[in-house]
């Protein structure tokens, strides 16, 4: 699983200044010459991030990307030469204006990606892009929002800097640095009242959980969460599955104060199919809470059947239905044969057999499916202050699993008291302690897992903001990758010497026994 990056062009300030943006277009119009280009030595990158912020936009919006093969090249390159940038490599200001003006034009770049996206579709008779290039798109879309993510950081910390008026409210206040609108929906689209029949949003909670459910397959994602949205007259409701307490049609005020760090609308081009879609989930979920009976979660996340349902599988079977030609998404995920073990221990029914061609609904698949418009992205960010950290402690955890072939072994006590909460949520007479947290169809041995990744996650989290604190400064990924790694070898060095009982998380993430 690959790094989360932040965005750095390959192509020098001076050439945007002298020669402008047609010439940059000629300049990338072979794969050589764009090659040759990103392969300057990181020293002569460093310098206004406003400025480098321009020459990407202007690849983006030239005519570079022409096929596939130029796909998969171009923004490959761009997505390496991110991973290099640090905190020291920032130089701007961070005036006010520049700020605002980098997070919007990180937004209209994501509307370009899905444009070129559709651009290359149109150019297939079975209207889909391969796999390499799709790869690289995800990549380099996510690197973007990471990228707005340290703007947004680092505009908390401007005196001049001002909040929205009654805070972070979703999908709420006029349009600026944190909530962005796209111009085609301008005079549709407002706030969250002129949300749709069949609109869907993706989101991103602020649990370890929701770090690790986005980053679960393959190609990472930043969102772990998807609703449906269902309109009654002027009432709108959510139709929505969660971990704790399963699915749920619920007022859309109650979206509202879930208080998620990002936010993004979807909608359908077809808005006929997404209204019923919209209408049978409602309906069928709503049928089941009134009954006190609500579907239980999916944690085995299998499309294939809908006796139980995982987040994003609440759309893809109201569009099922309302529609049995419409598969949503258009490109699923796969899994990461290299997790098998954790993906098991979270319940996810995954085997040495079907790993390979186990199709997989991440909440994210719905950015790369162009049937949907991207309506407007919402942002907190004062919860994405927390969540950009748990985003690189999650990515950091998986690669330790992949790589060092490290698993979750949790401890006697949390097992012993995971068996409690199994237990408890089936005992009459106390269950309604714990119907909140752990559902029924949840087993101990997940409990425990999930626990076991809230306590490393939370040893980590504050080992980078201990960091960045002492630091005073906003840390790059590869900064906070290297942080953590380091912390890795000195712990795993404790655990070797002293036994896992004294080292901080190895008690909980271990690595392999020696033979």
């Amino acid at each position: 699983m690959k790094h989360k990056k932040y965005f750095w062009p390959s192509i020098g300030l001076c050439l945007t200044l002298l020669l402008g943006v047609m010439v940059i277009q000629n300049h990338f119009s072979t794969i050589t010459n764009y090659r040759s280009i990103a392969s300057i030595d990181d020293s002569n990158l460093r310098s206004n991030f406003f400025n480098e912020v321009k020459n990407i936009e202007a690849i983006l919006f030239s005519n570079s990307v022409k096929n596939e093969q130029e796909c998969t090249t171009i923004f490959n390159q761009l997505y390496l030469r991110l991973s290099k940038v640090r905190s020291r490599d920032i130089t701007i200001d961070f005036l006010d204006d520049e700020m605002f003006w980098l997070m919007e034009t990180g937004f209209k770049s994501q509307l370009r990606i899905r444009e070129i996206l559709k651009e290359l579709e149109d150019k297939k008779e079975n209207k889909l892009v391969g796999k390499a290039c799709l790869t690289e798109l995800r990549n380099f879309a996510r690197a973007l929002r990471y990228a707005q993510d340290y703007v947004a950081t680092k505009m908390l910390e401007t005196p001049t800097y001002q909040r929205p008026i009654n805070g972070y409210v979703t999908l709420e206040d006029t349009p600026g640095p944190h909530f962005f609108i796209n111009p085609a929906y301008q005079d549709k689209f407002k706030s969250w009242r002129d949300l749709e029949s069949g609109d869907i949003i993706v989101s991103r909670g602020n649990a370890f959980t929701s770090a690790a459910i986005a980053r679960f397959t393959a190609v990472e994602t930043q969102f772990s969460h998807l609703s449906l949205v269902y309109k009654d007259g002027d009432n709108l409701f959510t139709s929505e599955a969660h971990i704790e307490i399963g699915n749920v049609a619920a007022p859309f005020s109650s979206h509202i104060e879930e208080e998620n760090s990002r936010t993004v609308v979807y909608r359908f081009n077809n808005p006929e199919i997404a209204k019923r879609a919209a209408k049978i989930m409602y309906n069928r979920i709503y049928d089941r809470n009134s009954a006190d009976d609500n579907i239980p979660y999916d944690f085995g996340m299998d499309l294939s059947d809908h006796k139980m349902l995982f987040c994003s599988e609440v759309a893809h079977q109201g569009f099922k239905l309302a529609d049995p030609n419409t598969f949503i998404p258009k490109y699923t995920s796969a899994f990461d044969r290299s997790l098998l073990t954790f993906l098991q221990q979270v319940g996810i029914k995954v085997n040495q057999d079907n790993i390979d061609t186990f199709q997989a609904f991440a909440p994210g698949d719905i950015e790369f499916d162009t049937r949907f418009d991207m309506i407007a992205e919402w942002k907190n960010f004062d919860k994405l202050k927390e969540s950009r950290v748990k985003d690189v402690v999650l990515t950091k955890i998986f690669e330790w699993i992949k790589n060092k072939k490290y698993t979750f072994k949790p401890d006697i006590l949390t097992h012993l008291t995971s068996d409690t909460f199994f237990i408890g949520r089936r005992t009459p007479l106390i269950q309604k302690l714990f119907k909140k947290h752990f559902p029924k169809n949840m087993n101990s041995k997940q409990i425990a897992a999930f626990r076991a990744l809230d306590k490393v996650g939370a040893i980590l989290q504050k080992k980078i903001e201990n960091k960045e604190q002492a630091n005073q400064t906003v840390l790059t990924p590869i900064e906070m990758f290297e942080i953590l790694e380091n912390y890795r070898k000195e712990d795993l060095l404790k655990a070797q010497a002293n036994g896992p009982a004294q080292s901080d998380f190895h008690f909980w993430l271990v690595p392999p026994t020696k033979k």
